[in-house]
């Protein structure tokens, strides 16, 4: 039962909650006709807005869609939780969450028919893979696969992503067992440059400190974990893949960074040799590579299956 009348005092309880569960909960109700057959879509957050739309104009009448931002998944999760509970017809609903740590967590939401969780810990993991700089590389750079660099680039930034996987890996490790102790940690305030050094010739470095900064920067709790615990945590994520426990916007600033250097190294041979340099996309330096790619890379597989049951 909502906790107000939706017909007269609705827009002052919304200022007042916010984001909340809430005020996602009366918004929806505000909108939802029985009748009408448009289908109400909760994203995680404002990037998801960035990758998914594109996918969905394919398959759905997004223009007619309601469209909600949680601007989190606890609030996903409970507004899932409540229309499931009420009876609401599964068809009229999509959810789109990332899937984050919660698998190592043991708290995973589940993944039906109207849920969609991500392959890797977020979507930045399918933007920061080598599918994309392919893409960037033919559509923005305007290079051919048979162009004498192109070969280069790809297997550069396959070691530069092999590299960093490795020396971030103790650190993921680290916030999980963190995490797994009830731990708040402050992920966004880790200034990944001052954490680790990235070259031109796929070398990735953690700095001597790189941990300690991390911990300083990200800790926001009184929480310790012991070295066995991390040993654990270690012995979790060895034998997934490094999309699953590398978290998605660190992927991505690695991604970016990684792509820039090496672009920026061959034309700086190339200046050598007298000829034209490659042009380098803004999005890269600035790290704003989400805007540029999140609707030209093709859909995850497990996005397209997800999508279909709406076709």
């Amino acid at each position: 039962m909502l906790p107000f009348d939706p017909q007269t005092d609705y827009a002052e309880y919304l200022a007042s909650e916010a984001r909340t569960p809430n005020s996602i909960l009366h918004e929806f109700v505000l909108l939802f006709d029985p009748n009408d057959g448009s289908i109400h879509i909760f994203f995680e957050g404002k990037d998801d807005f960035l990758f998914y739309p594109s996918f969905l104009r394919a398959t759905i009448d997004y223009e007619s869609a309601h469209i909600h931002n949680c601007k989190g998944k606890p609030v996903v999760r409970e507004v899932k939780d409540y229309i499931s509970r009420n009876g609401y017809p599964p068809n009229r609903f999509m959810f789109f969450v990332d899937r984050d740590f919660d698998d190592y967590l043991g708290c995973q939401m589940i993944s039906d028919a109207s849920t969609y969780i991500t392959d890797g810990y977020a979507i930045e993991n399918d933007l920061a893979h080598l599918d994309c700089a392919k893409i960037l590389l033919s559509d923005v750079v305007g290079m051919r696969r048979t162009d004498p660099e192109y070969s280069m680039i790809i297997d550069t930034l396959a070691k530069s992503a092999e590299e960093f996987a490795k020396a971030i890996k103790p650190i993921m490790a680290w916030c999980i067992a963190m995490r797994a102790k009830g731990a708040i940690l402050n992920l966004n305030n880790a200034k990944l440059n001052q954490m680790f050094d990235v070259f031109s010739d796929g070398v990735v470095k953690r700095k001597p400190n790189g941990f300690n900064n991390f911990v300083t920067a990200t800790k926001a709790c009184d929480v310790e974990v012991t070295v066995e615990e991390l040993k654990r945590s270690l012995d979790l994520i060895n034998s997934d893949e490094p999309k699953y426990w590398v978290r998605g916007k660190y992927a991505l600033w690695h991604f970016e960074l990684a792509l820039a250097k090496v672009l920026g190294e061959i034309n700086s041979q190339r200046k050598a040799s007298a000829l034209a340099p490659l042009p380098i996309p803004s999005a890269l330096r600035e790290h704003k590579l989400f805007e540029l790619m999140g609707g030209r890379i093709q859909a995850p597989a497990s996005l397209t299956r997800f999508l279909a049951g709406y076709a």
